[in-house]
């Protein structure tokens, strides 16, 4: 790992204890000659994410003091640079699960003096890129770490949903602008609540909650979860991270189901009839700071999510 001489650290908005931290942070920084720049989590502002970029333009690493869902907010704004660079993220944990803040905020010491010392794994993770065309054109595009999901709006009826895969030109390309550079199978309708694409870590979030497989990080895959399809049988897929998801609505008009796009769980938008939805996979567009690159499955079954017995019964 490169030396450290410029940190980020982006805290929480409105957390007192985050930012408290973070200001005792940035005085033991500068007595070891780091700069380091503070900034509350803009994501709820006008052009948040601007100001986010903006901060993080020279800096070598972002330390992120809250919980997993702060942590998401700031990894999605500013991975998968345009000029390519990977920047790294390390979480000081505020929150309840700790998924990806690993880091207890009493531990932030420690944690600390090991990345100065180059001694953090850095642990490359897929990111998903999103965008969303209307009529032929290129309306919105982004990043998730988590998910991507169409889904039916507040109304209680099954969305229509038309799921093709295809396969990206090249790795780290970009989704294809033109509906004609996009080729790959047609699987059909879906009626359902909704559809989810999910990255590895997005695994354990709302595409377990329908249902589907829990995958390991270290995995450049897709996961692509149906939530409550209406009498159709369509299992849980697991794809190739270089194939790109297409994800065609159809309102069906006034009395049709609302449909909306949803993001990390924080980003929304409506979608009108036949609007696409893309997904493709980054591999190694996420950079993680971990101490401990291999403890993935013992954080699931510490957080209850895997409920093995520690002894075998005696039958």
């Amino acid at each position: 790992m490169q030396t450290i001489t410029s940190l980020l650290l982006a805290t929480k908005p409105g957390h007192a204890q985050s930012a408290a931290l973070a200001a005792e942070m940035q005085a033991w920084l500068a007595d070891r000659h780091v700069r380091a720049e503070i900034l509350a989590h803009p994501a709820r502002q006008d052009k948040g994410a601007d100001l986010l970029r903006a901060a993080a333009r020279d800096v070598d690493a972002v330390v992120v003091l809250g919980g997993d869902g702060t942590f998401i907010g700031v990894a999605r704004q500013l991975s998968g640079q345009p000029d390519g660079r990977a920047l790294p993220f390390l979480g000081i944990n505020f929150g309840h699960l700790g998924f990806l803040t690993e880091t207890p905020a009493k531990d932030w010491q420690i944690v600390l003096r090991r990345m100065l010392a180059g001694r953090l794994c850095r642990a490359p993770r897929l990111l998903l890129r999103w965008a969303l065309d209307r009529d032929g054109e290129r309306l919105l595009e982004g990043n998730a770490v988590n998910d991507v999901v169409v889904s039916r709006g507040n109304l209680a009826r099954v969305a229509n949903i038309r799921l093709s895969v295809g396969r990206k030109a090249a790795p780290r390309d970009g989704i294809p602008e033109n509906p004609a550079d996009f080729s790959g199978d047609d699987l059909g309708w879906i009626r359902a609540d909704g559809v989810i694409v999910a990255s590895p870590l997005g695994s354990s979030a709302y595409s377990l909650s329908a249902h589907g497989p829990l995958a390991h990080p270290d995995l450049p895959i897709l996961v692509v979860t149906a939530v409550a399809p209406f009498l159709s049988n369509v299992p849980p897929l697991v794809l190739p991270g270089d194939r790109c998801v297409r994800l065609q609505c159809e309102t069906g008009g006034a009395g049709g189901a609302e449909i909306c796009l949803t993001v990390d769980g924080q980003e929304g938008h409506a979608l009108r009839n036949k609007d696409v939805v893309s997904v493709c996979g980054l591999p190694g567009g996420l950079e993680m700071l971990v101490r401990r690159p291999d403890s993935h499955l013992r954080t699931l079954r510490q957080r209850g999510f895997i409920c093995g017995s520690k002894h075998a019964g005696a039958g």
